[in-house]
């Protein structure tokens, strides 16, 4: 039986509705190319799915939530060229809680901006590449949502969006009536120059956001040619 990660939470519901789509944002890349980048620290991935079981709740699934987190960190690495050597970070439990909210912050700050210029990475980042001896380090966010087939038959009818504030994140993620969609944002940060190298998010509708073949096509999108680049 699945572990609840969070209990049933009330969604804000917005009339309208959102047509299903994929879109790829800019990629935003520092100075810095990737073919400077030898070894990169991995910082995790934090993933948020929401199982939607009507149209007044939803759910976050312990297993769920870690499904999307292995099929990243595992696509990931897939992705990323031979030449580049990861190393995982070892954390703690509340090391894991300080480094998602800090990771988080820094999210939402670019996600506001629309830009990486100027955006310094924290003195708890910084420090953390200097312990592991590293200058770049990544991380990724996963949120999305699945529905039920009960809770999909209920509301495809019906011209309703829910918007669901997702405090891990700090910032909304909006869940259309679609069965299911899948949000997925990678970071690269470099302690050398203190700032944001990588930055570029991936939104599909109607895309499942535990099933790994999903995963590599969005991080296909969001990672482009950029491992390429001279």
């Amino acid at each position: 039986m699945h572990t609840r990660y969070l209990q049933k939470i009330g969604l804000f519901v917005l009339l309208g509705l959102f047509h299903s789509a994929c879109t790829t944002t800019m990629m935003l890349t520092s100075k810095v190319k990737s073919n400077q980048i030898n070894s990169l620290l991995d910082l995790g991935s934090f993933a948020y799915v929401a199982t939607i079981e009507d149209k007044s709740q939803y759910v976050y699934y312990t297993d769920t939530c870690r499904k999307a987190a292995v099929n990243v960190n595992q696509e990931l690495r897939k992705i990323i060229p031979q030449r580049i050597r990861i190393d995982s970070l070892k954390k703690t439990a509340s090391d894991s809680v300080k480094l998602t909210n800090v990771c988080s912050r820094l999210v939402k700050v670019i996600e506001n901006r629309s830009s990486i210029k100027n955006i310094k990475i924290t003195t708890y980042l910084d420090s953390l590449l200097l312990a592991n001896g590293q200058d770049f380090a990544i991380f990724s966010f996963h949120t999305g949502h699945v529905m039920t087939e009960a809770a999909f038959k209920r509301q495809r009818n019906t011209n309703i969006v829910a918007s669901v504030a997702v405090s891990h994140l700090l910032f909304p993620t909006v869940y259309t009536v679609n069965h299911s969609s899948s949000t997925l944002i990678c970071c690269i940060i470099d302690r050398k120059n203190q700032n944001i190298a990588f930055y570029r998010k991936n939104v599909w509708d109607l895309w499942i956001p535990t099933r790994r073949t999903c995963t590599d096509q969005q991080l296909r999108d969001i990672f482009g040619n950029y491992f390429n680049r001279k």
